[in-house]
């Protein structure tokens, strides 16, 4: 039977797992000092050899004859492990045993001695899935279980495990596998198997790895699988759907000259070919990510390095850095992130395409605040341009220096024309170095002005001042007018009542008018009473208080003290009965009512 290449070529000592001495080290040390843990949890991302650092470290503490802390794999401890038939070793899955009843057969079985083997161990992978309950049923048995049991947790998640687990754990964190010990690794397993693979394509197989050493052996193993022996960058590209490299730079290129129709054309081909629309946009966001590295890191080796891509790949980097700014660049990398995560609810992916690069292809409006901020990185772009091929003059000009005039000049006609200046080349000129034309030139000799002492002193005249006009006196606003108050007598307030509201109404809130008008009017030299037929509005006027505000106007107006009155209506129509005593009535009423 067929084996995959990472179960084939899975690691066999702590020397084997790539990228993880920092953790290998430590558990050999402790083998060889015999100063081991009764649990261990290995977290980090897939493929980067948590289960099978997981399985050396089952075979190590059962080894015979260990090598420096490393399991010999030919005892019968090892071969039995090797070969799956090790009945001491126990590989749980927590994806699909995370139930609570689960965890307790692992309680009852770690009471009981290894059968064959010297330790007992548990490897439980995605350890994270285990349920609240599970946790909680393991977590005695892992604070003190028996001497003859390690647990190993393998998880990509350990912010899922419960705080009183991980203080029982020593914790393991595997760091991502480098692209060049993804590309040495590649280059090792071609070589043994009798394969041929290019440069290129070890490279696309490292990137599309992204730290995960199995994700390679797994894109490596499908290339295998089609029967060829000799292996290309077009080959791989071509099995994962990754865009040529080529066809990436052109098609950029077509975005930062913003060529639409060219951009359009490049998509319906790519479609027509049967590429990944959504890996288009993760490769766009890669080749633009590569641009704003290299365009904000000023040493080139350190930006290689970061980028791990080759020369040719880095020289079109730099190419292409020096015709677009970081804010553009910015907003392309918003964009195509944008795109991909809206890609989920499309179903038309072309269209997802489409739309993100019109938009990146499209100018922002300068009245947002990112399409100015654009703009102006544009215009210091292409300024430092224009200064780099010398169009622009950056340094200050020195001053002119002022004409001296010579014998032959000065016995010129006066009557003659005055020569025009010399040509001065556009430039630029500090504000502060502009020195003032000299004083002793002929010039100017008919705008000197006339400085001559005055002969005559001024007469000094007395200035007439204007007379002032007479203004009439303005009738005080508090004194109602003569004629008004002369009609005012025996108490009668009637002939002035209107200018008493008038005035009332001023200091009045809205609807002192509308309530007024509702009341009935009766008056005594001493006292003015108000009734209204409507008890609401006698509430309102006694709550606002208007009886004050007239009183006071009636001051004003007549220069008398009255007092002022509110009272309900005697003569109440049915119409104008209160809500209570409406109530009172229904309560009462023990008739039919008729309709004409």
């Amino acid at each position: 039977m067929y084996q995959a290449l990472y179960r084939k070529w899975r690691p066999k000592v702590f020397e084997d797992v790539l990228g993880q001495s920092h953790i290998t080290d430590t558990l050999k040390s402790q083998l060889v000092s015999h100063k081991l843990s009764h649990a261990y949890l290995f977290s980090g991302s897939r493929g980067t050899g948590k289960t099978s650092t997981a399985k050396i470290l089952s075979r190590a503490v059962n080894c015979e004859h260990p090598v420096n802390g490393n399991p010999c794999n030919e005892c019968h401890a090892c071969q039995t492990a090797l070969n799956g038939s090790a009945v001491d070793i126990i590989e749980i899955d927590a994806a699909s045993n995370n139930r609570v009843d689960d965890v307790r057969i692992i309680r009852d079985d770690v009471v009981y001695t290894p059968a064959d083997l010297r330790y007992k161990v548990y490897i439980i992978d995605e350890a994270h899935m285990l349920t609240k309950q599970a946790f909680n049923a393991l977590l005695k048995t892992l604070e003190e279980p028996p001497a003859h049991v390690i647990f190993i947790f393998a998880t990509t998640e350990p912010h899922k495990f419960p705080t009183t687990i991980l203080s029982r754990c020593q914790r393991f964190d595997f760091k991502r596998i480098t692209p060049y010990d993804t590309e040495k690794r590649i280059r090792q397993i071609t070589s043994q198997d009798g394969y041929s693979i290019t440069d290129e394509a070890i490279g696309l197989l490292a990137r599309i790895a992204d730290g995960s050493m199995r994700d390679a052996l797994s894109v490596l193993d499908q290339c295998l699988s089609s029967g060829v022996t000799a292996i290309d960058f077009e080959h791989v590209a071509r099995i994962t759907g990754t865009s040529d490299p080529n066809f990436i730079y052109e098609f950029s290129s077509h975005i930062l000259d913003g060529n639409l129709t060219a951009c359009l054309t490049d998509i319906k081909n790519a479609y027509e070919n049967g590429r990944d629309m959504e890996r288009i946009l993760e490769d766009l966001i890669a080749h633009f990510r590569g641009v704003l590295v290299t365009k904000t890191l000023d040493c080139k080796e350190a930006a290689m390095e970061i980028l791990m891509t080759t020369k040719t790949a880095f020289g079109i980097y730099s190419n292409q850095a020096k015709r677009i700014s970081e804010e553009r660049l910015l907003r392309y990398l918003d964009i195509l992130s944008e795109g991909i995560s809206s890609q989920k609810y499309l179903h038309n992916p072309r269209l997802c395409v489409e739309v993100s690069v019109t938009a990146m292809v499209t100018r922002p409006k300068a009245e947002d605040i990112k399409g100015l901020s654009e703009r102006l990185g544009e215009l210091e772009l292409e300024l430092a341009c224009l200064k780099a091929r010398g169009g622009v003059t950056a340094s200050v000009a020195e001053p002119a220096k002022p004409m001296q005039t010579t014998p032959v000049e000065t016995a010129v006609d006066a009557e003659s024309s005055v020569a025009e200046p010399p040509e001065v080349s556009p430039t630029f000129f500090a504000e502060e170095e502009l020195l003032p034309p000299p004083e002793e030139t002929e010039y100017f000799e008919d705008f000197i002005p006339d400085y001559s002492p005055i002969e005559e002193e001024p007469v000094y005249q007395e200035p007439v001042f204007p007379e002032p006009e007479t203004v009439a006196e303005e009738p005080d606003v508090d004194e109602a007018p003569a004629t008004d108050r002369e009609t005012v007598t025996n108490g009668e307030i009637s002939a002035v009542w209107h200018l008493v509201l008038e005035e009332a109404k001023k200091k009045a809130d809205f609807g002192f008018s509308r309530i007024m008008a509702d009341c009935k009017r009766s008056e005594t030299p001493e006292c003015v009473e108000l009734f209204f037929q409507n008890e609401s509005f006698l509430n309102i006027a006694k709550m606002n208080q208007y009886d004050g505000l007239l009183k006071a106007a009636i001051q004003r107006v007549t220069g008398r003290d009255i007092l002022v009155k509110f009272r309900a209506n005697e003569e109440q129509t049915p119409g104008n009965d209160s809500f209570h005593q409406l109530l009172n009535k229904l309560d009462g009423f023990q008739g039919k009512v008729t309709f004409k």
